[in-house]
């Protein structure tokens, strides 16, 4: 009775958001108890799939959790239209160059006001005009699009969706035709681990290990055989786990990691984790920016106030990946290692975009992080593509590569 009353109003809600609610507006309050019906049913439905062994009922909080996800990702995501957004750019480009005072450290508390209350002009821009972008709704009817994606899963790959929840966090093996539910340790647990081994990584601790050994048991350590022998994972994940350096995870104690054993991607939810791409369009690479004076590739310029060191490695990287794509493509190396040059090559279809380059984060929100490009003649540092100029940029690609300390 009670999956009954569950599933008629998460089925009300579909139909509700579908037909009622205007198609480039998400109110956050209603989404907000929206999140909270599904979270609801998601502890209802795993537990009552793990006691049973019930399938059926382990895809449907499957779903209800990833409809939760592209909700977010629709109230998050929207492009801004960059037809209309001239001041936005402008704005944009400025708190860039803001950006690079403060990591010079040679800003003031001026500065910093300046970039905070910028930023927030940014975010008020965004608000007003970023309403036309990919309507991320869910499908209406989202049990048969996830079978239909299970279907046509590659045989050797698998996807792990990790829902965290307190008392019981949840783990989703989803392979061709297969799915598996796993009861996870608390929220906090698992989000202590993970802060404990990514913090273990950034300081060089040698407990490191320790640290991510115990976070793969909290994670992986009840999946199944066909899991762990599976060449490509893709990791769907929740809360400070996308803050987890996944390649350096162990996973024995014999300092085996995960990057050994398989091919990893992320992918924001299960109905957008996409397992065919394009492989016959352009290849673009950025590799080996100018970053210092001392490199000979620099015309002559002034005093920039950030250097970085130059990444000579970089560039054999992108003209690898350029040459492993056999397709047309494109490197953008030294002085054109730009936005600008990056946006006109961007112009054409673009499969395959690798970043080989510093990623630096913002020393006013560590939650920012800065795509280092060349310096420019007239710049106080290297070019910092950040988030804001991104999204307007309205990328389109299939496969996207950070390859980069930060990344």
């Amino acid at each position: 009775s009670a999956h009954a009353d569950f599933r008629s109003a998460l089925d009300s809600t579909r139909r509700y958001r579908l037909e009622v609610l205007p198609a480039g507006v998400l109110p956050a309050r209603w989404e907000a108890e929206l999140g909270r019906l599904r979270t609801s049913f998601i502890r209802f439905a795993a537990e009552q799939a793990i006691r049973t062994r019930n399938k059926a009922l382990a895809l449907e909080a499957l779903v209800a959790a990833e409809e939760g996800r592209l909700a977010a990702l629709r109230t998050f995501t929207s492009r801004p239209s960059t037809a209309r957004l001239a001041d936005y750019q402008a704005k944009v480009q400025y708190l860039e160059t803001l950006e690079s005072s403060l990591l010079a450290q040679e800003s003031s508390a001026e500065t910093r006001t300046q970039a905070a209350r910028l930023r927030q002009e940014i975010l008020d821009l965004e608000s007003r005009l970023a309403l036309e972008g990919e309507a991320w709704l869910p499908p209406y009817d989202p049990v048969a699009l996830a079978c239909r994606k299970l279907a046509d899963a590659p045989p050797s790959s698998t996807t792990f969706s990790i829902f965290l929840d307190s008392p019981n966090s949840y783990l989703w093996e989803l392979r061709k035709d297969e799915i598996r539910l796993v009861r996870l340790a608390d929220r906090a647990a698992i989000e202590q681990a993970a802060r404990a081994f990514r913090e273990g990584i950034e300081s060089n601790d040698a407990r490191a290990m320790e640290f991510g050994l115990t976070l793969y048991n909290q994670l992986f350590g009840e999946i199944s055989p066909a899991a762990r022998t599976s060449h490509v994972w893709t990791l769907i994940l929740d809360g400070n786990l996308f803050e987890v350096p996944w390649a350096a995870l162990p996973v024995s104690p014999r300092r085996l990691f995960l990057a050994e054993q398989h091919a990893l991607r992320t992918a924001p939810s299960f109905f957008v984790s996409a397992d065919r791409c394009s492989v016959s369009g352009r290849f673009v690479g950025v590799g080996d920016p100018i970053y210092n004076r001392a490199d000979r590739r620099q015309p002559p310029c002034g005093q920039p106030k950030l250097e970085l060191a130059r990444l000579v490695g970089s560039g054999v990287e992108v003209e690898s990946c350029r040459r492993a794509w056999k397709a047309e493509g494109v490197v953008l190396r030294g002085a054109e290692a730009t936005a600008a040059r990056l946006v006109r090559e961007m112009q054409q279809p673009v499969a395959a975009l690798h970043f080989a380059t510093h990623f630096v984060r913002s020393p006013q929100d560590a939650s920012r992080t800065l795509v280092a490009l060349s310096l420019a003649p007239e710049a106080d540092g290297p070019e910092l593509l950040g988030p804001e100029r991104i999204l307007a940029m309205g990328l389109r690609t299939d496969v996207v590569v950070l390859s980069g300390c930060q990344s």
